[in-house]
């Protein structure tokens, strides 16, 4: 077995057959990164993402009234450490200067190579617009747990439902839904398993 040492406080190769490893119990964050202009549009009630964004850019827009949604998929990483908590957040931007609630909701269901999914969890964020139109917000939707194996599956619907808590009275722009994961290795020691 080969072992090369880079940086001896964090990376560690092995040799052939072990994935590069952090050292000890040094891990590092990433984002799985889902943009909404390149998630699935439901037949219901979607949201509208030939939306004027700025200048020839569109971007998705969920508007005031009724609910605008879309869908999407996130497949782990192989680098993900296993176990590890995962952490979803949206970006998104308001369309006009103006302030009050913008209340989005993140509905999912996930599973692990082997098992079923299980019934739907639903989280929602109710964040305070900026005040500006077009500033970049984080909504923090904070744990939807984790898996146990590489390569589980997450599906999603992200909605903006307008429920009375919802009082920003204009369209806003769904950017991008993403999680943090945290990550142990560069990869996997094979296609379907972690160490093996």
């Amino acid at each position: 077995n080969d072992t090369t040492t880079i940086q001896a406080t964090s990376i560690n190769y092995t040799g052939s057959t072990q994935p590069i490893i952090l050292s000890g119990d040094a891990t590092v964050f990433d984002d799985m990164l889902m943009p909404l202009t390149n998630a699935r549009n439901p037949a219901t009630n979607p949201a509208d993402c030939d939306a004027t964004f700025k200048g020839g850019i569109n971007a998705c827009s969920f508007a005031n009234t009724g609910t605008d949604q879309m869908f999407a998929t996130m497949q782990m990483t192989h680098g993900y450490k296993l176990g590890s908590d995962i952490e979803c957040h949206l970006h998104w931007a308001q369309s006009a200067d103006g302030t009050g609630n913008v209340n989005w909701t993140l509905e999912y269901t996930k599973a692990d190579i082997g098992n079923a999914f299980p019934t739907n969890t639903t989280k929602t964020c109710l964040q305070a617009a900026n005040g500006t139109a077009y500033t970049h917000q984080l909504c923090d939707f904070h744990s939807i747990g984790n898996f146990t194996g590489i390569s589980g599956i997450a599906q999603f619907r992200i909605a903006r439902e307008n429920p009375a808590s919802d009082t920003y009275e204009a369209a806003v722009y769904g950017l991008s839904l993403d999680c943090h994961y945290e990550r142990d290795t560069l990869g996997s020691a094979s296609e379907y398993g972690k160490w093996s």
